[in-house]
């Protein structure tokens, strides 16, 4: 077989072997090997979308891709790929586009080779049996249920509105029951477009393994080889006149589902601007029109109290054709001033066009940092990897695969002009996403059903427009002080194998006032750090209304800052504080050369702060609308919302923190001085608690901690004043349930006699969801096990390694109950618990919960059949997961810093559980699961109820054949259910 080879240009930091090779079936691959990974992964791009799903079938692409997942000739099982990947510590997924369609997957890297084994079969032999078909329509159709209330869904769909009625950009791509479930041989379309469309010649493929080059190429040639080609080329579009230009310019009103106010300003360009990669012409402009910092259309806004936040970018973009967007989210006071907003942005416009002769200082500035950034580019996720590469290959020159999308190489005054000639008012759509249009719509779009209007812009405001005058706040961006210079390294490289040493950060700060450990990074020889702090303060969960006070104080700093914080982000450095139960988070990292000095000025600026009336304002209205908006999340998000306001204590309901906002009933009763002084106590009076970790010197660390005390002079709390969370002790109950026989060759058998003395129960929350027009019900059910050891997070998380693809393969691909099936272990607080979760658009939720209960029971009868070579593969996979080192370099401070969060400092968490599942058999996991899921059950379930459902279903008994009924305990209202329980200690 004819190979040809191509050797790429990588990152200096990046010390794997690589190799790219063209097949003779004309398949492009790209082959990562790399010796330290703890991940293989694969991604193949087929060059191939929704825009070239037949006219008759919308959403035909997609649901091929979800057929693929289904079955195919040498792997004929439904579940044989899902179950090979997960049951080896991997992940799979695949995601449909305009233009392309990704299938990739990740895995312990000894399993490579039989995970490419089956992966491959997708694209030679699908069965697409007529019994799945039928069935996965249901899986498609529950997705663009779940869809439908999103409101970036919608305003894309908007935008397929403005194109001509028979452009392929009007196609709807996901596709539902009505444009899948009628249509006549529905298998044979299938098997169609696959012989059609899915030719090696525009496919992409890349692998990463720990295998060397020599073995992934031969693996490579095995598997791939015999992908058919039919020589096509990947397909073509019409560039131009997708939307009529007579049209334009017009303003589309539209009704958002939650309580947005953005204006989205777009500009359809001729063409796209991806051929030009190495001048970048797109991407200088969108840092332009988007920069935050000094002289910029935001911080104009945002003085004025008009906008918190814009973003440029660009809306569509594919191989044919470019939208670029400024999305500006408004402020109330800024819907009143809509058309001066556009007017400062089309002022910036004229400023840059007229600017343009004297940028080459900003391009060069952008073009060193992309440099930068590349030669010290950070090792990525495997799985984020190989659809990043499997792009490229499609779009750019094999060779140039890692730099180009990343590295800026040449000004081009001459296409940049292009670009911003194209921005003027005469070519612009701007979509105006506000409440106040629900009773001016006249149009429905047919498929997410997003009411909107289309109205004209008048003459005078486009000659405004046109002709604008000049702003003096506005300027092209100035210099950026925070661009690094000294790269030097003060720390041998060992790599990931220092790991295997178990030395972990150390104290070098043990204080009432501060605990913060430290490590220098010896693993990835990167001149970056990273910097995370804990300021734990009694104050700022007290009360509902002081952690809306806190939480105004934090994005007021994160407001007032942005000057400073935008152009360092520019530079790598970047920030960010987060408000939580315990008080605040702040991370600061990026290249070590200027972060201390980065820091420092962080900090002098919060021990100063001050709020500014105008910003207060724009904050105050911004997190309101965010609070009221959070009740419009989807069902089963607002679920883990649900179990936590129903279980911890304190615990703070989101609409608690709505009426945080009110005083006396006034609505925005807050006032400046209560944010500045609750704000001033959540860095003055608290537990400060640390990690340092990367390029930085244990000397200069120490410098900094010193720098904190003297900067917020910070008092201690007592331990007494720590804000812990407590967990509901649920009572334990011993429902009619499968008994274990333990006699003489009976360890495989089970009874259902049950307990008859002990009564049955569980506790259940029923609710309404809070968007009245969302047709999604969900159900979860909670199973707690109690609180954190080693030993039971070692039996839970085998339970949820072996629950995991049969119960997905059960409730979603074989009943079709909806498209999202979630099951986890997760922690409140200090105590574990197991969930399992359905989101239907169909299904009520009781139903749901009776298949939930139903798997259960029959899984419980398949583990104690399992053979114990089974329940040790299992475990073997939690192990490999447990015993997989973080790879990049901004994973492991990450993990170091959960488990001096979660666990004190207790780093060693990992190697206790190993331990812990090492001496495992499969009696152990039996008895377990017993024991959570039937003979001392500690249940909640949580039922929420979409439109069309009724919240007034009798819960019947649950799960399977018994004469006991089971009594429901209702939880009607949490505070009064909290106060009535026993509490989980404190650890």
């Amino acid at each position: 077989m004819t190979v040809q080879y191509i050797v790429p240009t990588i990152s200096p930091q990046d010390k794997r072997d690589h190799k790219c090779i063209i097949l003779e079936n004309g398949l492009k691959v790209s082959l990562i090997s790399d010796r330290e990974c703890t991940k293989a992964a694969a991604c193949m791009n087929v060059h191939v979308g929704a825009l070239s799903d037949p006219d008759d079938i919308p959403g035909l692409a997609h649901f091929l891709e979800h057929m693929l997942f289904l079955g195919t000739e040498k792997f004929p099982s439904e579940t044989e790929y899902s179950s090979y990947i997960q049951g080896h510590s991997g992940r799979k997924n695949a995601s449909t586009g305009p233009e392309e369609t990704n299938y990739y997957f990740d895995i312990d890297p000894n399993f490579l080779y039989g995970a490419l084994e089956r992966f491959s079969q997708f694209f030679t032999c699908p069965l697409f049996t007529e019994s799945a078909t039928s069935r996965e329509i249901n899986a498609v159709d529950s997705e663009h249920s779940k869809n439908i209330q999103e409101d970036s869904r919608r305003f894309h769909a908007l935008f397929r509105e403005l194109c001509k009625p028979h452009h392929p950009l009007r196609k709807f791509a996901t596709g539902n029951l009505e444009t899948l479930g009628n249509v006549e041989n529905l298998r044979q379309r299938l098997l169609d477009f696959h012989k059609t469309y899915y030719s090696a010649s525009i496919m992409s493929l890349c692998i990463i393994g720990k295998n060397d080059l020599q073995t992934l190429e031969k693996w490579v040639l095995e598997f791939f080889a015999s992908i058919v080609s039919n020589g096509r080329s990947k397909p073509v579009f019409q560039g131009s006149g997708y939307i009529e230009k007579e049209s334009l310019p017009l303003r589309v009103l539209n009704p958002p589902v939650k309580n947005w106010r953005s204006l989205y300003l777009l500009w359809p360009l001729k063409k796209s601007y991806k051929e030009f990669w190495r001048e970048k012409p797109d991407g200088f402009i969108t840092h332009l029109l988007g920069h935050e910092g000094n002289g910029s259309v935001l911080s104009c806004l945002r003085k004025r109290g008009w906008a918190n936040d814009l973003n440029a970018g660009f809306f569509k973009e594919c191989t044919f054709y470019s939208v670029l967007s400024c999305q500006i989210q408004i402020t109330e006071k800024g819907f009143e001033h809509k058309d001066e907003i556009v007017r400062l942005v089309f002022q910036y416009i004229k400023l840059m066009v007229e600017g343009l002769n004297h940028s080459e200082w900003i391009y060069n500035e952008v073009k060193k940092m992309s440099e930068i950034s590349f030669r010290f580019l950070e090792k990525k996720e495997p799985i984020e990897e190989v659809q990043t590469v499997t792009e490229k290959l499609l779009r750019f020159p094999t060779e140039e695969i890692f730099r180009a999308g990343s590295v800026y190489f040449q000004f081009s005054q001459e296409l940049i002009l292009e670009i911003l000639n194209q921005l003027t008012p005469d070519n612009l759509i701007i979509y105006d996403i506000n409440k106040h249009w629900e009773d001016k719509t006249n149009q429905m779009e047919r498929w997410l059903q997003a009411p909107y209007a289309i109205e004209k812009i008048s003459g005078s405001v486009l000659d405004s427009w046109r002709s604008p005058q000049k702003c003096e706040e506005l300027f092209l961006r100035e210099r950026n002080p925070f661009i690094p210079d000294d790269f030097t390294l003060f720390f041998p490289h060992e790599g990931l194998k220092w790991l295997d040493r178990k030395e972990y950060p150390h104290l070098i700060a043990d204080t009432p006032q501060m605990k913060c450990y430290y490590q220098g990074d010896v693993v990835f020889a990167q001149p970056r750090a990273q910097i995370r702090l804990q300021f734990t303060s009694p104050y700022t969960y007290a009360s509902p209304r002081t952690f809306i006070l806190a939480h105004i104080g934090i994005e007021i700093i994160q407001d007032q800052m942005n000057t400073m914080l935008y152009p360092a982000s520019l530079a790598g450095l970047h920030s960010s504080l987060e408000l939580t139960r315990e008080g605040v988070q702040m991370v600061l990292k990026g290249f070590n050369d200027k972060l201390c000095v980065f820091a420092k000025k962080f900090l002098e600026f919060i021990a100063n702060f001050k709020v500014d009336a105008t910003t207060f304002s724009v904050i105050v209205e911004k997190l309101y609308r965010k609070y009221q908006d959070a009740d419009f999340k989807q069902p089963y998000i607002l679920t883990n919302s649900q179990i936590l306001d129903s279980l911890a204590t304190p615990r703070w309901s989101n609409k608690d923190k709505v009426d945080g906002f009110q005083k006396s009933g006034e609505l925005f009763s807050i006032t400046i001085e209560e944010v500045e002084n609750i704000t001033k106590l959540a860095f003055s009076e608290v537990l400060i608690e640390g990690l340092v970790y990367g390029n930085i010197k244990e000397s200069d660390c120490k410098n900094m901690l010193q720098d904190i005390l003297t900067i917020l002079k910070p008092k201690p709390i007592l331990p007494s004043q720590y804000p812990f969370a407590r967990i509901v002790k649920l009572s334990p109950y011993s429902r009619q349930h499968p008994q274990i026989k333990h006699g003489e060759n009976e360890s495989n058998s089970i009874n259902y006699n049950g307990n008859k003395k002990q009564k049955s129960g569980y506790y259940l929350r029923k609710i309404v969801v809070p968007n009245p027009d969302d047709t999604n019900s969900s159900t979860y059910c909670v199973y707690v096990v109690g609180t954190e050891s080693s030993l039971r997070r070692a039996l839970l998380d085998v339970v949820v390694q072996l629950v995991f693809e049969p119960s997905f393969s059960q409730l979603r691909t074989k009943e079709q109950l909806g498209y999202v099936v979630q099951r986890s272990n997760f922690l409140l607080g200090n105590v574990m618990a197991f969930k399992i979760g359905v989101q239907s658009g169909t299904k009520e939720p009781v139903f749901l919960e009776t298949r939930i209960e139903n798997f259960l029971l029959t899984f419980f009868e398949t583990l104690v059949n399992m053979p114990e070579e089974n329940i040790q593969s299992a475990i073997q996979s939690v192990i490999t997961k447990r015993e997989e080192k973080p790879h990049t370099f901004s994973k492991l401070p990450k993990k170091y810093w959960s488990q001096i969060i979660e666990n004190h400092g207790n780093f060693s968490r990992d190697v206790d559980e190993v331990e812990h599942l090492k001496t495992l058999k499969k009696k152990d996991i039996v008895e377990f699961y017993h024991k959570i899921f039937f003979a001392k059950m500690r249940k909640l379930t949580v039922q929420m109820y979409g439109k069309g459902k009724s919240i007034d279903e009798v819960n019947e008994p649950i799960g399977f054949d018994i004469n006991e009924k089971a009594i429901v305990k209702v939880i009607n209202d949490c505070t009064k259910f909290k106060n009535s329980m026993k509490l989980y200690p404190v650890v």
